[in-house]
């Protein structure tokens, strides 16, 4: 189809018609960004001002400009009776007014007729907006797809992230190149332009200009003295590649298809290589036809080589196709095609990239677009015979034949199309055959054990997602659900037996507050079981109204839909729940009654106003006067409704209308203003949901998963605490009595403020609200600095030489003790070593309440072991514990624990501990003290550590007043941290704080040598900075303080000794302390220590340990590496790759205890000083994003190093030299949240 194109002046009236479909193939260069090794002649003409702009003369009527110095993209401009023609406008937007300008001064006009895109890639659509209203042209594919990769602010962030982790796989490409190779010169020149067009998408230059015309095959174009002939090329490089013929200058204008420097390689999977072979059968290509072509990024190459170049393609898919007919396997039809004897005109092409030989993946891509594929076969069979009939099949004729493709990805996705066809058979079936084919693949069992999960077969799951998680420890979503379904068996085994023995609004004969229920203390239990939590169901989400009688809650049985019921206490007792009558049938859940007791708010599915499909939202319903409720009414989106006094309207944002997690509708003049998301410590550092609002709004109760202070289950409750100034506070998990292994979700309590209500187990529990005020105390800075506990003391028959340094440390704290024995007959205890005789103060069976008490002791001696077959003492020990009494024991009292079946699950190393261990919520186990030695006390015996262990777990004193040095906190602005307390060149290791933020520990260097200094907390005061005794022996660099805040792991970089030798710098040492100080220091030795530099070590919780060396093999001059502790003992360390490592410097990582984000310091290009600091975030998929640079805020022209986190997360600190000298800064961590990317698709 020809159009003319109209005189220049008449340009912007130009209608252009669409023509007739047609399926070419296409080829590509793979070279976008680096040129090829030879120069063709070229000359800058005048006006050609920009030196990244070089013009090359194609005679009088064309011209090349290569824009982007070393590594070129091409814009090629003609000149035509109707006007110019620009084809292609360039990678960046900032630069393409300057490529405007100097295409109109090289030919000495500014008419523009056209322009044109010969596909959709940024590098050749990116200055469109330098033409706005001159027509662009492009094919309709191409559009498509720039609406797909630029159209939104979500594509443009993603394709950013692509760009910068190609960069990142680009220079660690270069390590593998000679240095005075000429492709190290082009592809720095590459990453620079690229680094230059990130910077231009991030500042918002980039403004997606969309062709205005658009054709689907062939287009001519009539400009006088050109014609134009356009060619869709089918599937390829892209969807929408176009060949673009101007017979009049014998000129091919090629697009990424071919390429003067590179073999030309065979599109994607999808290509469709005969429909192109039809098409250049069309295009007059010969010698007559087409003198010279021009691609997107080299010089130009002669018609010959072009044509050379399009016969090798056809000669690989034909001879491939001819040896599959021939009866040849793969491995067999590669020998048939020596590259440098069958095509010696292309020898001089490059033929490797990215290490990948391109001609060997031409012949493989041919024999698998030739194959048929292996899911899609099963696909086929399974859908005409059947599943079982199609493996069967597939297992004897397609596994294991050449004649068919196997690729993991194509399988996975086929799998995942029947799991979410609710095929679950199918699914489990195609993911099984792709473990079973490619049992290395992490993803491969990832999915299986998907499938199992969503098949209720927890134990497979569990056991898939143990091989996924051994395969690829970093599989975070593996790790999560692995949480997850041991939380789900918790739930099954700990639901209530009870069920429903009342039929729907019958009788109860339940009377009083809370059906009649009797109220629990500060351990939780399970809310009317049989009437309101019952076996076989799942009970959610409570409501009562403000005069508690009416209760709504939400029930679903297994396979069914929500339902909402409600209670009534009428003059003959409450009535057995049944189904609300104003939610008229829909399924519902979640309600809430607002404290006037007007209007009840909850969740229903059916449709909305104006919709006809039903969906979830949140509808009301209001009081009528009769004292019944009236008809339901619909509110908006959302979950989980909760309204404070105010009116003020807090619910869970599952729209993410204001960016997800828990919002506020604020109430004013009659109306709901927008929502704004809350901050504090309610949506960080990880999101909340199903937020109960007190009526006053002085603080929030919310659900949220898998926080760093959580109790290892599915889900904890939190609470926060409005402040003076109006801002929420820190968010304070409700402790291990209510947070469990098991799920706990939907929060909310009572009318009166005396009970929590929430879900676990299946059940809806309640529990005193008691410890909100505790926490509240705490929030507050006004609980007291040691709290005075009540503790039992477990007396034998020979106690030992235990008892007198416990009585003495328990006075000296505060504490109060009782000495408990067993009966009569055991009423006192023989002390050996004093001879004397120890009376209990009180007997077993006298003791009927223990909740005047907060622990039982059980110290050593030999008596202990008879006790583990005293059925009263068991008895006692399990009644303790069952009132909410920590237990806490060492040495033989650890089998009394035991015996009393507190420990199953429990293996047998962790009974019997080498350092005081909290095993579970409320049993702290310590190990075994030695022989009793001469002179007062027993101390060997581990007494101080397990009263601190007590303390911590019941009354772990405040230290918000005094908490980081007493320093004032910083906002998002970076502050100095205790400048005059630290001095001048005060550097941080990786971890500076206790684990109870008991202690900080920070290095200074005097004479240039550096020194450790510690500064405690004493009597919740800190006091002044003391060198660490073990340090003055040595000279130590970075250093790390474990979890449990006794191992130390340094860098030793000089050993002070009498003769002045010095250790191999640079390895990690690690020292333990005790109660008598610390340990002799030893090395890690391999496979952490090498003959190299192995420095900044930094511990996970698990006890992996990441540090940076500068080893060979690496990918720069230091690199990054983590090495996974396995039963005690460190493996060999991993690289942890090309998306931190680069050919510079990376050092001082800082990882998540829960190895959620890492945080570390590199010199590569691209920062603003002399090193910068990036994190990096673990996908939901388990393995690291790309690196975010943490902005000028933090970092600067200078050095900065050293991050670290606060335990309680809340505080990133570094070190900075940007005053001169080295100090400590910190900023408010959520500045490290708002770089986490948006959660990636598995």
């Amino acid at each position: 189809m020809k159009r003319e194109v109209q005189p220049a002046q008449n340009r912007n009236n130009l209608n252009l018609e669409n023509c007739t479909v047609g399926r070419t193939f296409l080829v590509f260069s793979v070279a976008l960004f680096i040129a090829t090794a030879v120069w063709g002649q070229a000359g800058n003409a005048p006006g050609a001002a920009d030196p990244d702009i070089r013009i090359v003369r194609l005679g009088d009527r064309a011209a090349v400009f290569h824009v982007g110095g070393e590594s070129f993209t091409n814009t090629i401009v003609l000149a035509s009776a109707r006007g110019l023609v620009i084809i292609d406008t360039g990678q960046l937007p900032s630069r393409a007014p300057a490529l405007r300008a100097a295409a109109e001064r090289a030919f000495g006009r500014s008419d523009i007729a056209l322009v044109i895109n010969t596909h959709a890639h940024f590098d050749h659509i990116s200055g469109n907006q330098a033409y706005a209203g001159i027509p662009i042209v492009a094919h309709a594919n191409a559009v498509r797809q720039m609406r797909q990769w630029y159209g939104s602010p979500a594509a443009i962030a993603a394709f950013v992230r692509n760009r910068i982790a190609w960069r990142t796989r680009e220079e660690n490409r270069l390590q593998s190149l000679p240095a005075d190779s000429p492709d190290v010169v082009r592809t720095r020149a590459a990453l620079a332009n690229d680094a230059a067009m990130v910077d231009d998408f991030r500042h918002e230059r980039f403004r997606l200009t969309l062709p205005t015309i658009t054709f689907t095959d062939r287009l001519t174009y009539d400009l006088g003295d050109l014609t134009l002939n356009l060619a869709w090329y089918g599937r390829a490089h892209t969807d929408g590649d176009i060949l673009i013929h101007v017979p009049e200058l014998r000129l091919l204008l090629a697009g990424d298809l071919f390429d003067s420097g590179w073999l030309p390689v065979f599109g994607g999977a999808s290509a469709d290589p005969t429909a192109g072979f039809r098409a250049l059968d069309a295009l007059p290509t010969g010698d007559a036809a087409v003198q010279t072509v021009v691609g997107g990024h080299s010089e130009a190459m002669s018609g010959d080589a072009f044509r050379a170049q399009a016969a090798y393609l056809r000669d690989i898919w034909d001879g491939v196709a001819a040896a599959r007919q021939e009866g040849a396997t793969l491995a067999e039809t590669r020998t048939r095609f020596p590259f440098e004897s069958r095509y010696p005109s292309l020898a001089g092409l490059v033929r490797s990239w990215q290490s990948q030989d391109l001609h060997a993946a031409n012949i493989d891509l041919a024999w698998r677009l030739q194959s048929e594929s292996s899911a899609r076969a099963l696909e086929s069979l399974v859908a005409a015979r059947g599943l079982e009939a199609a493996l069967a099949e597939y297992r004897s004729s397609i596994a294991g034949n050449d004649r068919y493709f196997l690729e993991e990805t194509e399988m996975n996705a086929l799998g995942y199309r029947y799991l979410q066809g609710d095929r679950t058979a199918e699914a489990l079936a195609v993911f099984e055959l792709n473990a079973a084919a490619f049992p290395e693949s992490w993803n491969a069992w990832d999915s299986l054990a998907e499938a199992y999960y969503f098949s209720d077969d927890l134990d497979k799951a569990e056991q898939y997602y143990s091989r996924s998680v051994e395969l690829n420890p970093g599989n975070r979503n593996g790790q999560d659900s692995i949480s997850r379904i041991r939380g789900k068996k918790l739930d099954a085994a700990g639901e209530t037996a009870a069920s429903v023995s009342l039929p729907p609004g019958a009788a109860s004969g339940l009377r009083g507050p809370y059906l009649g229920q009797t109220p629990p203390g500060a351990t939780p239990a399970a809310f009317a079981p049989g009437i309101v939590s019952s076996a076989g169901a799942v009970e959610f989400a409570i409501a009562f109204t403000p005069d508690g009688r009416e209760l709504f809650f939400t029930r679903r049985i297994e396979g069914g839909e929500n339902i909402l019921l409600a209670a009534r206490l009428g003059p003959d007792g409450w009535t057995a729940p049944e189904p609300a009558a104003f939610t008229g049938g829909f399924p519902a859940d979640e309600p809430h009654v607002t404290p006037d007791g007007r209007r009840l708010y909850f969740g229903c599915l059916r449709p909305i106003p104006g919709a006809e499909r039903p969906e979830w939202a949140i509808w009301y319903t209001e009081r009528a006067p009769g004292g019944g409720w009236g008809e339901a009414r619909y509110h908006g989106p959302g979950m989980y409704p909760s309204v404070a006094r105010s009116g003020n309207l807090y619910l869970t944002d599952v729209e993410r209308t204001a960016g997800g997690g828990v919002v506020i509708y604020p109430w004013a003049d009659g109306r709901y203003g927008p929502p704004q998301k809350l901050g504090g410590g309610v949506n960080a550092p990880r999101g909340a949901a199903h937020a109960f609002i007190a009526p006053d709004e002085s603080y929030i109760l919310f659900d949220s998963y898998h926080r760093p202070d959580g109790q290892g289950g599915e889900g904890d409750l939190y609470v926060c605490f409005r402040r003076a100034d109006g801002s929420w506070g820190e968010a304070y998990n409700l402790g291990d009595a209510i947070n469990t292994p098991a799920t706990t979700f939907c929060p909310m309590v009572s009318p009166d403020g005396r009970y929590i209500f929430f879900s676990t187990c299946r059940d809806i529990h309640w529990v005193s609200a008691g410890v909100l005020d505790e926490l509240k105390a705490k929030s507050l800075g006004t609980a007291a600095p040691g709290r005075s506990l009540r503790c039992l003391v477990l007396l034998g028959e020979w106690f030992g030489d235990t008892y007198f340094p416990l009585r003495d440390e328990i006075a000296r704290r505060g504490w109060t003790m009782q000495r408990v024995g067993v009966d009569a007959e055991y009423r006192g205890c023989y002390q050996k070593a004093r001879d004397v005789v120890l009376t209990s103060d009180i007997l077993i069976p006298d003791l009927k309440d223990f909740s005047g008490y907060d622990c039982l002791i059980i110290p050593s001696g030999p008596q202990f072991r008879k006790f583990n077959e005293n059925p009263i003492v068991l008895r006692f020990v399990r009644d303790a514990h069952a009132a909410g009494v920590l237990v806490a024991s060492f040495c033989t009292g650890n089998r009394v624990v035991q015996a009393a079946g507190l420990l199953e699950g429990v293996d047998g190393a962790a009974i019997s501990p080498s350092v005081v261990t909290r095993v579970r919520p409320g049993i702290i186990l310590g190990p075994r003290g030695g022989g009793p030695p001469p002179g007062d006390g027993f101390q060997s015996a581990p007494v101080r550590e397990i009263l601190d262990a007590v303390a911590r777990e019941l009354g772990p004193r405040d230290r918000a007043a005094a908490s980081y040095l007493g320093e004032p906190r910083p906002g998002p602005t970076p502050r100095l941290f205790a400048p005059e307390r630290l001095g001048p060149d005060a550097s941080l290791g990786c971890s500076g704080w206790g684990a109870e933020m008991e202690y900080f520990i920070y290095q200074t260097w005097v004479d240039r040598k550096p020194h450790l200094f510690l500064i405690s907390q004493q009597g919740g005061r800190w006091g002044e900075p003391e060198p660490l005794a073990f340090a003055d022996a040595y000279e130590i660099g970075d250093f790390t303080v474990a979890p449990d805040g006794r191992t130390v792991i340094f860098e030793l970089s000089r050993l002070s000794v009498s003769d002045n030798s010095v250790s191999k710098a640079g390895d990690l040492w690690t020292i333990t302390r005790s109660d008598t100080g610390w340990t002799e220091p030893r090395p890690l030795g391999p496979p952490i220590n090498t003959p190299y530099h192995d420095s900044y070590p930094c511990l996970a919780a698990n006890g992996n340990l990441y540090f940076f060396s500068r080893k060979p093999g690496g990918f720069g001059e230091s690199d990054l590496y983590m090495s996974v502790l396995k039963d005690g003992t460190y493996q060999e360390p991993v690289n942890l790759g090309p998306r931190f490592n680069t050919a510079q410097h990376e050092w001082d990582p800082f990882v998540a205890p829960d190895e959620s984000y890492l945080v570390f310091c590199s010199m590569k290009p691209g920062g603003l000083g002399e090193d910068d600091l990036y994190v990096s975030f673990r996908r939901t998929d388990g393995a690291w994003g790309d690196p975010v640079h943490l902005g000028g805020a933090i970092n600067s022209e200078k050095s900065e190093n050293r991050p670290y986190v606060s335990p309680d997360g809340k505080y990133l600190f570094y070190t900075s030299n940007r005053n001169g000298h080295r100090q400590i800064f910190w900023v408010d961590a959520a500045i490290l949240e708002s770089l986490r990317p948006g959660k990636e698709d598995k």
